[in-house]
Protein backbone atom coordinates (compact mmCIF):
# COMPACT_ATOMS: atom_id res chain seq x y z
CA UNK A 1 0.00 0.00 0.00
CA UNK A 2 1.62 3.74 -0.38
CA UNK A 3 0.60 5.88 2.06
CA UNK A 4 0.77 9.48 0.07
CA UNK A 5 0.59 12.99 1.94
CA UNK A 6 -2.65 15.25 2.33
CA UNK A 7 -0.70 18.35 0.41
CA UNK A 8 0.47 15.54 -2.35
CA UNK A 9 -3.44 14.37 -2.62
CA UNK A 10 -4.45 18.25 -2.54
CA UNK A 11 -1.91 19.98 -3.67
CA UNK A 12 0.13 21.94 -1.56
CA UNK A 13 -1.70 25.37 -2.64
CA UNK A 14 -5.37 24.06 -1.46
CA UNK A 15 -4.54 22.76 2.13
CA UNK A 16 -1.72 25.47 2.75
CA UNK A 17 -5.70 27.67 2.21
CA UNK A 18 -7.54 25.82 4.52
CA UNK A 19 -8.98 28.39 7.01
CA UNK A 20 -8.55 27.32 10.20
CA UNK A 21 -11.11 25.87 12.23
CA UNK A 22 -13.38 27.89 14.45
CA UNK A 23 -14.35 26.94 17.91
CA UNK A 24 -18.26 26.44 18.25
CA UNK A 25 -20.08 28.06 20.13
CA UNK A 26 -22.05 26.80 23.13
CA UNK A 27 -25.29 27.94 21.10
CA UNK A 28 -24.07 25.89 18.12
CA UNK A 29 -22.69 23.32 20.20
CA UNK A 30 -26.51 23.02 21.08
CA UNK A 31 -28.38 23.45 18.16
CA UNK A 32 -25.93 20.33 16.91
CA UNK A 33 -26.18 18.13 19.72
CA UNK A 34 -27.95 15.20 16.98
CA UNK A 35 -24.96 15.21 15.12
CA UNK A 36 -22.44 12.30 15.93
CA UNK A 37 -18.77 12.74 16.73
CA UNK A 38 -17.19 11.42 13.65
CA UNK A 39 -15.79 8.38 15.00
CA UNK A 40 -19.20 7.80 16.49
CA UNK A 41 -20.75 7.41 12.59
CA UNK A 42 -17.89 4.65 11.48
CA UNK A 43 -18.54 1.04 11.68
CA UNK A 44 -16.35 -0.60 14.39
CA UNK A 45 -13.26 -1.93 12.85
CA UNK A 46 -9.28 -3.35 12.49
CA UNK A 47 -6.65 -1.83 11.30
CA UNK A 48 -6.34 -3.57 7.82
CA UNK A 49 -10.37 -2.37 7.51
CA UNK A 50 -9.45 1.17 8.04
CA UNK A 51 -6.31 0.50 5.70
CA UNK A 52 -8.72 -0.79 2.85
CA UNK A 53 -11.62 2.02 3.34
CA UNK A 54 -8.56 4.68 2.95
CA UNK A 55 -7.45 2.95 -0.29
CA UNK A 56 -10.54 2.61 -1.57
CA UNK A 57 -11.23 6.06 -0.80
CA UNK A 58 -7.77 7.21 -2.15
CA UNK A 59 -8.73 5.36 -5.68
CA UNK A 60 -11.74 7.21 -5.62
CA UNK A 61 -10.09 10.32 -5.37
CA UNK A 62 -7.29 9.55 -7.77
CA UNK A 63 -9.64 8.08 -10.41
CA UNK A 64 -12.17 11.31 -9.97
CA UNK A 65 -8.73 13.93 -10.41
CA UNK A 66 -7.48 11.33 -13.73
CA UNK A 67 -11.58 12.46 -15.01
CA UNK A 68 -10.98 16.19 -14.15
CA UNK A 69 -7.44 16.07 -16.01
CA UNK A 70 -8.80 14.35 -18.95
CA UNK A 71 -11.68 16.51 -19.23
CA UNK A 72 -9.77 19.92 -19.07
CA UNK A 73 -7.49 18.53 -21.24
CA UNK A 74 -10.13 18.33 -23.77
Amino acid sequence: MIVMPLEWVLGRDRVDNMPPRRPTSSQNNQANNDVPHPLEGLPPMNVEGLYRYLETLVGLVERQARAIETQALG
